[in-house]
């Protein structure tokens, strides 16, 4: 007998139908089977292939995310701007912010924003389509394609808001070098 047909006489003497493929792991005393949904193996490999690259380009995403938070903007003096920010905007909402980006709002980093305009832009097209009948058809109606089509609205309105909450930030900079605090 062949270990193919081992596991197969196995997994139908466990109650196992023939078209699941079982895969015996023996840990210590006790036999374990891994039941895959298919007859040929290399489906198995596959799908085991395709989420070891989904688990690499999550890894390289989280990498590259914590690289942008410690690169600080050009130009920047970066010890009076979290000075300022300790000082002066703590009890404030750009402190809860600064809390909520793990201070890369104060550090001033490329990824400053974050998140924060696709969150914003998502919640603003949500409202919008209660309150505009149109986007409440499409959303309703529309099914699949109507989806797709609020989703690309939500994509523009992330680099709209992603853009002038850029530019907020950049002007709040220049408006508290004015001040007193030679940030730029």
């Amino acid at each position: 007998m062949t270990l193919n047909s081992d596991r197969e006489s196995l997994a139908i003497s466990e109650g196992y139908s023939e078209s699941v493929f079982s895969r015996m792991i023996k840990a210590g005393h006790r036999t374990y089977f891994i039941d895959v949904k298919t007859t040929r193996q290399d489906d198995y490999y596959l799908s085991i292939t395709e989420l070891r690259k989904k688990i690499i380009f999550t890894l390289f995403m989280l990498l590259l995310y914590r690289v942008g938070n410690v690169i600080p903007l050009p130009y920047i003096d970066v010890a009076t701007l979290s000075d300022y920010f300790e000082t002066t905007l703590s009890s404030t909402i750009l402190g809860l912010y600064n809390a909520m980006s793990g201070s890369a709002f104060s550090q001033a980093t490329v990824f400053a924003l974050g998140i924060q305009p696709y969150i914003n832009a998502s919640i603003i097209i949500q409202l919008l389509t209660i309150a505009i009948p149109a986007l409440e058809r499409l959303a309703k109606d529309g099914g699949e394609e109507g989806k797709k089509t609020i989703e690309r609205i939500t994509r523009y309105t992330t680099v709209g808001l992603g853009l002038l909450m850029g530019w907020a930030f950049y002007t709040m900079l220049v408006n508290y070098g004015n001040s007193g605090y030679a940030i730029i």
